[in-house]
C-alpha cells in the first residue's frame, strides 16, 4: 500500500524550513496600508466636513432687539 502522504512535504513541515512568516508579514502589511488609509480618509472627511464659519447673514443677525437673544 502507497503512503498518502509525501514525505518530502513532512520532512519541510518538520524540518523547520516552512515557515508560517510571509503570510504574517502579508497580513500585518495589508493591515497597516488600511489602518493607514483609514486614518487619511478620516482627516480628509473632517477637513471636508467642517462647518463654514462665514455663514451668510440673515436681516435678523444685526437687529437692534439682540439684548433679546437667549444667550
Amino acid at each position: 500500500m502507497e503512503p498518502t502522504y509525501h514525505s518530502e512535504l513532512i520532512t519541510e513541515y518538520l524540518g523547520g524550513q516552512a515557515s508560517e512568516m510571509r503570510p504574517m508579514v502579508n497580513l500585518m502589511a495589508q493591515v497597516f496600508l488600511i489602518l493607514f488609509v483609514g486614518i487619511v480618509l478620516w482627516r480628509i472627511a473632517g477637513v471636508f466636513g467642517k462647518k463654514n464659519k462665514s455663514r451668510k447673514r440673515n436681516m435678523f443677525s444685526d437687529s437692534r432687539f439682540d439684548s433679546w437673544k437667549n444667550r
